[in-house]
């Protein structure tokens, strides 16, 4: 019998065997679209595409996920259908840069930032890059505020 790796709420359980997933199903601790993963399979997919008859109606699939390279179990989430990738890196750069040498950058993050933002809380957006796009933004609002002292102090001497 294989063994399966289950992703619950973010937190990775197994090895454990098919019946105790069944189990899990039972209980409520394992829903339709939390992923499961065995060795063999290309992906981590949603427990209902393997076990549909666990959960009554055959829902279809929300997401599309691969294992993470080289660790058995290892997981490695895609996005939801229809969420654009987050830009999180790309505006903590723009943001650094708008602080060190040019507020068009600083701007470009700080606006740029906050849509990427509530995109995010809409959910259009991929929200692992909260952290990095809320840093980029935070960074281009201090690019601005540096950026205009060191304008006003250039014009007042």
């Amino acid at each position: 019998m294989a063994e399966w790796f289950a992703n619950i709420s973010q937190q990775q359980y197994g090895p454990v065997e098919e019946g105790v997933l069944h189990d899990w199903v039972v209980q409520g601790r394992l829903g339709p679209y939390d992923l499961i993963w065995s060795q063999g399979m290309a992906r981590w997919v949603q427990a209902v595409t393997v076990f549909p008859g666990w959960f009554g109606k055959n829902p279809p699939p929300l997401t599309n996920v691969t294992p993470a390279p080289g660790m058995p179990g290892g997981l490695m989430q895609g996005l939801a259908v229809g969420v654009k990738p987050h830009r999180g890196g790309m505006l903590l750069a723009f943001g650094i840069l708008g602080i060190l040498c040019c507020i068009v950058f600083a701007i470009l993050a700080w606006v740029m930032g906050g849509n990427d933002l509530r995109e995010i809380r809409e959910g259009r957006m991929d929200p692992n890059g909260q952290s990095l796009t809320n840093a980029g933004r935070i960074c281009g609002i201090v690019g601005v505020v540096v950026q205009c002292l060191g304008y006003l102090l250039y014009f007042a001497m």
